[in-house]
């Protein structure tokens, strides 16, 4: 169902090291609207082409999309951890991830941002 192309059209204007800093957010992006990334990791990965076409290190794209993952299952609120928080704690789920995740959640993203772009200068 994705074009033979994939996003790469939409990829080629950005600056190599924009694309893993863009994963992460995404994710959590599409996690807010109610999209698990157990579903959307393998379609945005799907949809990339090959990390050196794009001039990205591919274990700099790997290490985006696993912190991106980790980062937006903690918080969307459709996750299984939030929906038992949210009924233990007798609150909404969204009050769980969005509220309660949220500061933890953009600290994580500023240092997942810092360690990508480390590795992508590091990178040989």
């Amino acid at each position: 169902t994705l074009p033979a192309t994939g996003i790469a059209p939409l990829l080629a204007h950005l600056p190599p090291i924009a694309v893993p800093l863009l994963v992460p957010l995404v994710l959590i992006v599409t996690g807010q609207i109610g999209l698990n990334p157990v579903a959307v990791a393998p379609l945005f990965g799907a949809a990339i082409p090959h990390p050196a076409a794009l001039g990205v290190p591919p274990a700099a794209l790997a290490f985006a999309c696993m912190l991106g993952w980790g980062l937006a299952i903690n918080m969307t609120p459709m996750s299984a951890s939030a929906i038992t928080t949210a009924r233990w704690a007798r609150v909404s789920p969204w009050t769980v991830s969005t509220r309660w995740n949220a500061a933890f959640t953009f600290s994580a993203l500023l240092l997942a941002w810092a360690a990508i772009a480390l590795l992508f200068v590091a990178w040989p």
